[in-house]
C-alpha cells in the first residue's frame, strides 16, 4: 500500500511538473511562442545553453512571455532584462554592453514605450535622454556627444519637433538654434 502511494505521488508530480524549453526549440509566430515543428503553444520556463552552462531566460504562459525575462551574453554578463505581462513589455527594461556598462533603460506600459528613456555609450557617458508618451517621443529630449557634451536639445510633441531646438558643437558651443512650429 505504501509503495502504491509513493508511485501515485511520483506519477502525479511528474504530470504537473513545469516544462522547460531550450530557446532554440521555440519559435515566435504572430506574438505567440510555439514549439518548433509543431503548433503547440509553449507553457513553461525557457533557457539557453552556453556550452555546458544552462542560463534561465524566463517563463512563457499560454504561448506568451510572462514575468521577468533575462538575456545573457556568452561571457555570463547580463545582456538585457525586463518584465512582461501577457506577452507585452511592462515596466522597466534594461540593456547592458558586453563590458558590463549600462546601455539603455526604457519603461513600457502594455507594450508601448512610456516614461523616461536613457541610452549610454559603451564608455559609460550618457548618449540620449528623453520621455515617451503612448509610444511616441514627448517633451524635452537631449542628445549627447560621446565626450559628454550636449549635441542637440529640444522638445517633441507626438514625435514632432516643436519650439526651440539647440544644436551644439562637440566642445559645447552653440552651432545653431532652430524654431519649429507648434501644431495647430
Amino acid at each position: 500500500m505504501k509503495n502504491q502511494l509513493i508511485i501515485s505521488l511520483l506519477i502525479f508530480s511528474v504530470g504537473f511538473s513545469q516544462k522547460e524549453y531550450d530557446i532554440n526549440h521555440v519559435l515566435e509566430k504572430k506574438g505567440v511562442y510555439i514549439k518548433k515543428f509543431s503548433d503547440e503553444e509553449v507553457n513553461g520556463s525557457v533557457y539557453q545553453m552556453f556550452g555546458d552552462i544552462k542560463m534561465d531566460l524566463g517563463y512563457i504562459k499560454n504561448g506568451k512571455k510572462e514575468g521577468l525575462w533575462t538575456w545573457w551574453f556568452e561571457n555570463g554578463e547580463k545582456k538585457n532584462e525586463g518584465t512582461f505581462k501577457d506577452g507585452k513589455e511592462n515596466g522597466l527594461h534594461k540593456w547592458w554592453y558586453e563590458n558590463g556598462h549600462k546601455s539603455e533603460e526604457r519603461t513600457y506600459k502594455n507594450g508601448k514605450k512610456e516614461g523616461l528613456w536613457t541610452k549610454w555609450y559603451d564608455n559609460g557617458q550618457k548618449g540620449i535622454e528623453g520621455t515617451y508618451k503612448d509610444g511616441l517621443e514627448f517633451g524635452l529630449w537631449t542628445y549627447f556627444y560621446e565626450n559628454g557634451q550636449k549635441q542637440i536639445e529640444g522638445i517633441y510633441t507626438d514625435w514632432e519637433k516643436v519650439g526651440k531646438w539647440t544644436y551644439y558643437n562637440e566642445d559645447g558651443s552653440i552651432k545653431e538654434v532652430k524654431e519649429y512650429p507648434f501644431p495647430n
